[in-house]
C-alpha cells in the first residue's frame, strides 16, 4: 500500500468517527463514573457540547487536511 492511500484511509477513518463522537463522550463518562473520579465525569457532563463540538472541529479538520495532503 503507497503512502497516499494510506492517508487516504485515515482520513476517510476519521470522518467516519465524526457522528459517533457524542457515544465516544457518553462511554468515557460511564467509565469516569465507574471508577468513581464523579468530579471528572460531573465536568465532562457540564461542559459536553463544546467538547463534542470541540472534537468533531478537530477529527473533520485533520481529515480534511490529509486528504488534501494525499490528493495534492
Amino acid at each position: 500500500m503507497s503512502k497516499s492511500v494510506a492517508i487516504i484511509v485515515i482520513g476517510v477513518i476519521l470522518l467516519g468517527i465524526v457522528p459517533i463522537v457524542p457515544k465516544m463522550l457518553a462511554l468515557r463518562v460511564r467509565v469516569l463514573h465507574f471508577f468513581r473520579w464523579n468530579r471528572l465525569a460531573d465536568w465532562h457532563e457540564r461542559n459536553a457540547r463544546g467538547i463534542i463540538i470541540g472534537v468533531r472541529l478537530l477529527f473533520a479538520a485533520l481529515a480534511v487536511y490529509l486528504l488534501m495532503l494525499a490528493i495534492f
